[in-house]
């Protein structure tokens, strides 16, 4: 243990370790501390709370002062902030419990070289968010041996009242500024806890930071306090933090958290409203709807019942919005909120509920009432969107491309208009514009707190970026949507979906399905309809592809059924996942050819492209000369490539299909590598069609180096029969000499 202890405080270059078994955070800290004297470096102790789960970065809270924006946003600042302590030693306890930003953060720092971690863990603790479970996952294992940590703190019982106070509130709340604590209950009381070992003062770049030096002393705190005092105390905590929210999400809901431990007579429902919108933001969308609940049982009124709806919408309680809703729609409502209210409903409608006429007639008797009023942009956003869904890109790029222009960017309504417009310029192969308009719809989604929504914008980024060749960088894209999603089940099903897609053009078939696995379970326990059938479509396909016939069945049978009638733009991956699962090649060219049809009339380039190509390796020589027009209409170098493929394909030409294959892997198009070689050994394969059973035998002996003489003797036949039968060998064949017959069938 020493040597691992030296090691963390002393070796060069990145180092982490966990600590498995009984073990004091105060032992390890006070070896630590002696050594890191020694070292030159700071040592900052980190603690993984149950107060401070749910809140985002509440481990971080001492080390890193944020000033709000989406995950990815908040994570690079606490990864510049920690970097810039200068290679500190952080000693994390519970870590088990750390908030899942906190812990991605840590790990990316780790990895960066900014800090060196000792994490201590026991190994009964039990980590369900894949973020945590992926950081202690990565750090090497050692077992604790020391001794049992010093003497003994006091009692909280024993304490003076006013220190016992403290003790509670650091309880309820997980940590306190230091500002806040001595405003509260004065700097003596804080430092005689300190020196009593029953708190950890950390002072940092930005300001100190309060937290319980264990969580015994958490569990002791709380059981000295009485119901009434810990309404008292709660609403004393949340006038303290609110004072300090800013535009910081993690006070925000701090803020709410400890009301929420108090007396709902006490509850702010402004606050509570905030609070939900924050943790929607930062994708906790179970945390936004237990707040955005407290909210309308407050008397948030309107504005919570919105928030609490988009939270349901998104878990899977689509009824329950859809009642919610309905009741507040026949309220006596402001005009901006009345468009809200009919917008969120006709959405619900559409994409959760199946009813498509329904959402239809919500929007248009909105857009009749509110034919003047500023606010009808999000009503005619929706419109664009529904259009979308509808397969009618011509409507989606003539109306929604000027709307993008007009729309203010903190207006909801641009993450709705960006995720059609996005998406229709990808499919009709204007990339460019097509990552123009994504890129604006997430920065419209961090400004209006949309929420999960802004992942259906990361579809538009791959897609453009694989159309042109580009996987790196739509890996890129998946890792950063990873980081966004931040461990919500939805919004990481959602990247799996994508990055399935991914690694299927990476030609990493097993990661695709394991992906695609993912993403379908999670689409069931509470996506839209759409999105559901979409990822089955896309699980079939991709099933279908590695071999497993009966997944794919299933997967296209459940996205057959699920997809709504009236949303005809994802119609080319049911036809593709009926190809794939087709009993033979004549109904599979049925299936494409519909899809084809489908991807024509709508302008959908992209997938009509897809499409012919899958004919093409199917037989369907006649398409070449249409993906020929398709490719120029497209313009890019994988689509260049991707027409030369189709070409060799149909001329039957295994040395031009080779270096399709070459090309591809250029570019890191590995489906497309996988299946230029598999078409290349398969023309370069030696055919016997048309070939008698005597000539296949001569040519088996001609290949094996037989001369014309020893053929015949070996046939009992004449010299100049089995001439004969050469001469009519080589037409058959292909071939104009006895030479290219031994290269052609050796």
């Amino acid at each position: 243990m020493d040597a691992v202890l030296d090691q963390v405080v002393a070796g060069e270059g990145a180092c982490a370790v966990r600590i498995d078994g009984a073990v004091g955070a105060r032992a390890v800290l006070s070896d630590l501390a002696k050594r890191a004297r020694i070292a030159g470096r700071s040592v900052f102790r980190v603690e993984g709370s149950a107060a401070l789960h749910d809140l985002p970065f509440g481990a971080l809270g001492g080390m890193v002062r944020l000033s709000g924006g989406d995950p990815p946003a908040l994570m690079a600042q606490a990864c510049r902030q920690i970097a810039a302590l200068g290679e500190p030693v952080v000693v994390i306890d519970h870590v088990h419990l750390l908030d899942p930003l906190s812990a991605i953060s840590l790990h990316q720092s780790v990895l960066r070289g900014a800090v060196r971690v000792v994490a201590l863990a026991s190994r009964s603790q039990e980590v369900s968010e894949g973020a945590v479970r992926a950081f202690i996952d990565a750090l090497p294992v050692v077992t604790w041996k020391g001794g049992g940590g010093g003497e003994r703190p006091p009692t909280v019982r024993s304490l003076h009242p006013l220190h016992r106070r403290l003790l509670q509130a650091l309880a309820l709340a997980g940590d306190l500024s230091l500002d806040d604590a001595e405003r509260l209950f004065g700097s003596e009381a804080t430092a005689a806890v300190e020196s009593a070992g029953l708190v950890r003062v950390q002072a940092v770049r930005f300001s100190a930071r309060v937290t319980l030096a264990e969580r015994a002393v958490a569990d002791e705190a709380l059981a000295e306090l009485g119901a009434a005092d810990r309404d008292r105390l709660c609403a004393d905590l949340v006038r303290a933090l609110r004072t300090r929210t800013d535009s910081d999400p993690r006070r925000l809901i701090q803020s709410a958290l400890v009301m929420r431990r108090g007396s709902v007579a006490e509850y702010d429902p402004g606050l509570l409203v905030q609070a939900a919108q924050a943790a929607h933001t930062v994708g906790n969308i179970g945390l936004a709807r237990e707040l955005a609940r407290l909210a309308v049982d407050a008397g948030a009124g309107a504005e919570g019942v919105l928030v609490l709806a988009e939270a349901l919408t998104w878990s899977g309680a689509a009824d329950d919005a859809e009642a919610r809703l309905a009741d507040l729609a026949a309220q006596d409502l402001e005009d901006a909120t009345a468009v809200r209210v009919a917008a969120a409903r006709a959405a619900n409608l559409h994409c959760n509920l199946c009813a498509g006429d329904r959402a239809l007639a919500v929007v248009t008797a909105a857009r009749e009432r509110f034919a003047q009023s500023p606010h009808r942009d999000l009503l005619d956003a929706l419109m664009i969107q529904f259009s979308f869904f509808a397969g009618d890109l011509a409507t989606v790029l003539r109306d929604g491309l000027p709307m993008v222009e007009m729309v203010d960017i903190d207006s909801p309504a641009m993450v709705w208009l960006t995720s059609a417009t996005a998406n229709a310029l990808s499919a009709a192969g204007r990339f460019e514009e097509a990552e123009r308009h994504a890129r604006l719809g997430f920065a419209a989604s961090e400004r209006s707190a949309s929420g999960t929504q802004r992942f259906t914008l990361g579809l538009a980024l791959t897609d453009s970026a694989l159309a042109r060749g580009r996987v790196d960088e739509a890996l890129r894209i998946c890792d950063d949507l990873y980081a966004r999603a931040a461990g919500e089940p939805q919004a990481t099903g959602i990247v799996d979906a994508l990055a399935g897609r991914v690694a299927i053009a990476a030609g990493d078939i097993d990661g695709a399905v394991a992906a695609m696995r993912r993403a379908a379970q999670a689409a069931r326990s509470g996506a839209t309809p759409v999105w559901q059938a979409v990822v089955a479509a896309w699980l079939a396909d991709t099933a279908s592809t590695a071999g497993q016939r009966e997944e794919a069945v299933a997967a296209c049978e459940f996205a057959i059924a699920t997809m709504p009638p009236y949303v005809h733009f994802f119609d080319v991956e049911l036809h593709v996942a009926r190809a794939g699962i087709a009993g033979d090649d004549r109904e599979a060219v049925r299936h494409l050819e519909r899809a084809v049809a489908g991807a024509h009339a709508r302008g959908d380039l992209v997938g009509e492209l897809r499409m012919r190509i899958r004919l093409v390796w199917l037989g369907a020589r006649d398409q070449v000369a249409v993906t020929a027009a398709l490719a120029t209409r497209l313009d890019t170098p994988l689509v260049a490539s991707v027409h030369d493929y189709a070409v060799a394909m149909a001329e039957r030409d295994a040395r031009a299909l080779r270096a399709e294959s070459e090309l591809f892997a250029d570019r890191g198009w590995g489906m497309g590598v996988r299946d230029a070689r598999v078409a290349a050994e398969a023309e370069a394969a030696p055919s016997y069609e048309g070939l008698s059973a005597r000539e296949r035998e001569v040519i088996k002996l001609v290949v094996a180096g037989r001369t014309n003489r020893e053929v015949a003797e070996v046939l009992g036949v004449a010299l100049r029969t089995v001439e004969g039968h050469l001469y009519r060998i080589y037409p058959k064949a292909g071939v104009a000499n006895r030479r290219e017959l031994v290269a052609r069938f050796g």
